[in-house]
């Protein structure tokens, strides 16, 4: 791939200018209470942060064409999923099923409230991540 990936909501990421736990360990030192904070998980992707941005929703990355794009490329070290053009390039990066499943357990170990997200509109017809925030966050 020509350009590491700049990923919107990577968990952890010290190559990006926040991640989750970051912006979350922000917030606890400011005195806010763990049991006060919810998670937020896009169900959009972010296509670049070049001079033209923009964004996709989930349900439209899903449906990418796979001859132009590759779909569900794993960041081991952020702990989510991006989209790279058939020629490697960096697309979008995103969430999915894992990294919400991910994110929720380390938010649970946090003891933080629970999770949001935002573009409801952004998720596919099955409700793929409504349901992984809600299996995510009812985990006991």
């Amino acid at each position: 791939m020509d350009e590491a990936p700049r990923h919107q909501s990577a968990l952890e990421d010290a190559s990006t200018y926040w991640d989750c736990k970051r912006a979350v360990k922000s917030y606890i030192d400011a005195g806010m209470p763990a049991n006060k904070l919810v998670l937020g998980i896009p169900f959009y992707g972010r296509i670049s942060f070049s001079s033209s941005p923009g964004s996709i929703n989930y349900n439209k990355i899903i449906k990418l064409d796979t001859g132009e794009y590759k779909i569900d490329n794993w960041d081991n070290n952020a702990s989510v999923p991006y989209v790279t053009t058939a020629d490697g390039k960096f697309y979008c990066g995103y969430d999915n099923e894992r990294s919400i499943a991910i994110k929720g357990e380390w938010m649970l170990s946090q003891g933080m409230k629970g999770m949001m997200y935002w573009d409801y509109n952004g998720d596919d017809n099955k409700g793929t991540l409504r349901t992984a925030v809600w299996e995510a966050t009812m985990k006991k």
